[in-house]
């Protein structure tokens, strides 16, 4: 029964993965998603460009309209901060150019942690600076 939910949890997560692509105007592979390294903004784009041959550009951040409406909710209502993998400077860029940099208070990226993901230490510092139990947090992945 755990493992249901696990691979739920994964269809669930690919299948925004591949929402968040197409909101970008880019069409990747369902394969192709399984195995991208989609915590890493670098190695991302490079896989982008290299194996599927799409222009992908670090330096230019869009904005997800339904991740910026989403975020901007819910930072009206709850305490928020930011949790990824990448680079801080990488983060604070996208929060800049999809003006969403005022939202946060926190933002934890990847000096913050010892262990990169799988491991949840960005998202367990972040609970833990909100003062809040990891187990009622909403995460967003990526």
């Amino acid at each position: 029964m755990a493992n249901e939910a696990l691979e739920r949890g994964a269809q669930h997560t690919r299948s925004a993965d591949r929402a968040s692509f197409t909101d970008l105007d880019l069409t990747v592979p369902g394969p192709w998603l399984h195995d991208a390294p989609l915590a890493d903004l670098d190695a991302l784009c490079h896989r982008l460009r290299s194996d599927l041959g799409l222009p992908a550009r670090t330096q230019l951040a869009r904005p997800v309209r339904r991740v910026v409406a989403a975020a901007r909710h819910l930072a009206s209502i709850l305490p928020a901060a930011v949790a990824s993998a990448n680079g801080g400077e990488v983060v604070r860029a996208g929060l800049t150019a999809t003006e969403l940099d005022h939202l946060f208070r926190h933002i934890f990226a990847r000096k913050h942690v010892t262990h990169r993901k799988p491991a949840p230490g960005a998202y367990l510092l972040a609970a833990t600076r909100l003062r809040a139990d990891p187990r009622r947090c909403l995460a967003f992945p990526r």
